[in-house]
């Protein structure tokens, strides 16, 4: 009979999941622009325009993307955070991204990192972004080593990553980190960073299940989930992270009426009805 119990407790939560992603995808397609896109260009539309079709493409969800896409592929972002964006999305989608591959390989510094701008200093966040976009355009590990070497040198004693060589450890990214590296573990050196990483990010979970540096949040807790995810491990952590983020959905579908939050949240949701 206890078994039977929780069978039915799994079915319900699984039940409730498929519809919770339902009803937010639903609300992401009600919110694309007539042009494709999605949010507001002057302001983040971009970086949500790109999460968007992350989602769905991860959902195998068709509706809106080839619009979405085209809406992208005459937008021209000058700094390294979009190009390798949009590098990573081209390549996952079939469209051409030899310029924009090229583009990106001529903002590598010398030191293996990428800047902000071309020529600007190098920061972890642009340069574990390069690095997530030169995976995904099969560059050779030759080519992204350097890079990666960049990121693995510049973690911090305590496990954690900052957004730039010697800041004070944050979550997002020691979370991207942990889930691109996760992607090089046959690579010296990336199976005990990613230990120490996951050690520190399991430190910072807080009391209501999620992450957050100043308390919780729907964008921190997916990106941690998904990195915990990523490297199959802290099963107990990412059961309460997902539940914090299922229960935190509005009415409407979405979570709190942020396009950004909603498409973060709906891909963790979407991987966890995807068991490994």
């Amino acid at each position: 009979m206890r078994k039977i119990g929780v069978l039915c407790f799994v079915l319900i939560i699984f039940i409730y999941a498929v519809s919770s992603f339902g009803n937010g995808i639903d609300w992401l397609k009600s919110q694309q622009n007539s042009d494709g896109s999605w949010g507001d260009a002057d302001k983040l539309g971009f970086l949500e325009t790109v999460e968007v079709l992350n989602t769905f493409i991860a959902a195998s969800e068709t509706s809106g993307v080839k619009k979405g896409l085209d809406y992208l592929e005459n937008q021209f972002p000058m700094n390294t955070d979009f190009s390798a964006r949009k590098l990573s999305l081209f390549v996952k989608t079939n469209r051409d991204f030899y310029f924009l591959l090229q583009q990106l390989l001529s903002e590598k510094n010398m030191d293996g990192g990428f800047g902000f701008w071309q020529n600007y200093q190098s920061t972890i966040w642009e340069t574990i972004l390069s690095v997530d976009a030169l995976k995904n355009a099969n560059v050779s590990i030759d080519e992204i080593f350097p890079s990666l070497n960049f990121i693995l040198i510049h973690q911090n004693t305590d496990g954690g990553f900052g957004y730039f060589p010697y800041d004070s450890s944050h979550t997002l990214p020691t979370a991207y980190c942990t889930y691109v590296l996760s992607n090089f573990r046959e690579v010296s050196g990336v199976n005990s960073t990613i230990s120490r990483s996951v050690e520190w990010l399991l430190s910072k979970q807080n009391p209501d299940s999620g992450f957050g540096d100043n308390g919780s949040t729907i964008y921190e807790t997916a990106i941690v989930w998904l990195a915990l995810r990523s490297v199959n491990m802290a099963d107990e952590a990412r059961k309460k992270a997902l539940q914090y983020i299922t229960s935190r959905q509005s009415p409407n579908g979405s979570w709190d009426n942020s396009i950004y939050n909603t498409a973060l949240a709906l891909r963790a949701i979407n991987e966890g009805l995807h068991p490994n």
